[in-house]
């Protein structure tokens, strides 16, 4: 009917400009991270989950992402405070971070080869049916 179509679409208006609203929060939450790797890493995250959960349809389960999204959110301003205290209280932790952001030869990890599936024995039709008989 008319009057539930406006109803679908006055709430797919709202959750449209709560999610571009609460997009924008991360984002700029991620910008107070102390270090640019963790600055990097809430960006990234960010864009990730926004992307994926960008096909949703049904409202509960939007209602869900973007309760997930304050969610992270929230964590993402308490990380930013309590990182951003540390390194301020802690000027020896603040210059390994420096550090270890500026060189990061050590996190490099050679590529690793694929593991190989075992091999499973074929059975044939007659074990398969001794199978199903016993």
């Amino acid at each position: 009917s008319p009057c539930e179509f406006r109803h679908y679409l006055a709430v797919h208006i709202m959750s449209s400009a709560r999610v571009l609203q609460l997009y924008r929060q991360v984002l700029r939450a991620g910008l107070a991270m102390p270090t640019q790797n963790r600055r990097e890493y809430v960006v990234r995250k960010a864009r990730n989950d926004f992307r994926k959960s960008r096909t949703l349809t049904s409202p509960e389960d939007i209602d869900m992402a973007i309760r997930l999204g304050e969610t992270h959110l929230d964590t993402v301003n308490v990380q930013a405070k309590h990182l951003s205290e540390v390194l301020e209280e802690e000027p020896r932790v603040r210059i390994f971070v420096q550090e270890k952001n500026r060189d990061k030869s050590h996190l490099s990890v050679p590529d690793r080869p694929k593991p190989v599936p075992p091999v499973v024995p074929k059975k044939s039709v007659a074990d398969v049916l001794d199978e199903q008989i016993c």
